[in-house]
């Protein structure tokens, strides 16, 4: 979770440094931190955040990154994940997706999508593409986040181009009845936004 592998968030120290005074401070201390591999204390750091400030995007994808790897969220880390849920934007989580994505990792990308919600960071389509696209090669993974995403209670809007990685999801896991799932849900998003 240090440096090895930042090169790829290279956007951090730049997006950090357009920042107000606070939010900069802020992001420098939560930069600071995952770098040195310190989670508790880069999630502290965020939640010294006034209300309706937010951590830059690409500190934000740096920290998901880190939080996506194997033994990362201990039970330290997931209660101060919940002190600051609310505090990130989408876009952080967006580049993270691509970088698992990219890696085909399918471990972090299951990872990344439980640790967006339990920091309350909006699903947005493109994360949740990415995310899908990252576990091609565990489609029985895969699946579990579409059993998700098309709950009644998921406030995801199905657009018709995550219904299509959604339903390829289902046909390699060879689920037809997943399958008619996401079609229902679709279509009855589809008939929300006419």
């Amino acid at each position: 979770a240090g440096a090895a592998g930042d090169a790829e968030f290279e956007s951090c120290d730049e997006g950090a440094a357009a920042a107000p005074s606070g939010v900069e401070a802020v992001a420098d201390v939560v930069a600071r931190a995952v770098r040195q591999g310190r989670l508790a204390e880069a999630l502290d750091g965020a939640a010294n955040l006034a209300a309706g400030e937010a951590v830059p995007g690409p500190v934000v994808a740096r920290l998901l990154w880190a939080l996506s790897r194997p033994g990362a969220l201990s039970e330290e880390v997931v209660d101060k994940m919940m002190d600051v849920a609310g505090r990130f934007a989408a876009d952080g989580l967006e580049e993270a997706a691509l970088k698992a994505q990219r890696r085909m990792d399918a471990t972090a990308c299951r990872q990344l999508y439980q640790v967006a919600g339990l920091l309350s960071i909006p699903k947005t389509v493109l994360a949740l593409e990415r995310l899908l696209a990252g576990q091609a090669l565990d489609p029985a993974a895969a699946r579990t986040m579409v059993e998700d995403v098309i709950t009644a209670e998921s406030e995801v809007s199905l657009t018709p181009a995550l219904a299509a990685t959604l339903l390829s999801v289902c046909e390699e896991a060879k689920d037809s009845d997943l399958a008619a799932a996401v079609r229902e849900r679709a279509a009855a998003d589809a008939a929300k936004a006419a």
